[in-house]
């Protein structure tokens, strides 16, 4: 049986897991005194599970791989801004170390996800 809510998908589940620790990391000190990077690495974020919920209520599978598509982009920024958070100190390497994986295993199933959007088309509604 197929997923029966966007909260269903395991990408959406592992992304939001990230998400979660994204949100403790930058409400601490001293992230959350650098407001702009806190704010940048929240929307990348909320970014790749909102995107995948929109895209879950999409007409088409080729409708939702577009936002698919759109969450790897963000998933992208999120890599770029975890690295730049260990730079400045904002996480230990551990924390780089978790999230990174989470990021990683987030990444895997964006792609599988969007070759089976990809490869199993049918006319009309998907669901």
């Amino acid at each position: 049986m197929g997923a029966r809510t966007f909260r269903d998908l395991e990408a959406w589940q592992v992304a939001n897991e990230l998400r979660q620790d994204v949100l403790a990391i930058t409400a601490r000190l001293p992230a959350a005194t650098d407001h702009r990077f806190c704010t940048g690495l929240r929307d990348a974020i909320g970014s790749v599970c909102r995107n995948l919920a929109e895209g879950f209520e999409r007409y088409h599978h080729r409708q939702f791989a577009f936002f698919v598509r759109v969450a790897l982009e963000s998933l992208a920024e999120v890599s770029d801004q975890l690295e730049e958070a260990l730079q400045r100190t904002y996480i230990t390497r551990d924390e780089y170390e978790r999230l990174n994986r989470l990021r990683e295993r987030t990444k895997q199933l964006l792609k599988g996800l969007l070759s089976h959007l990809s490869s199993s088309e049918v006319p009309g509604r998907r669901r």
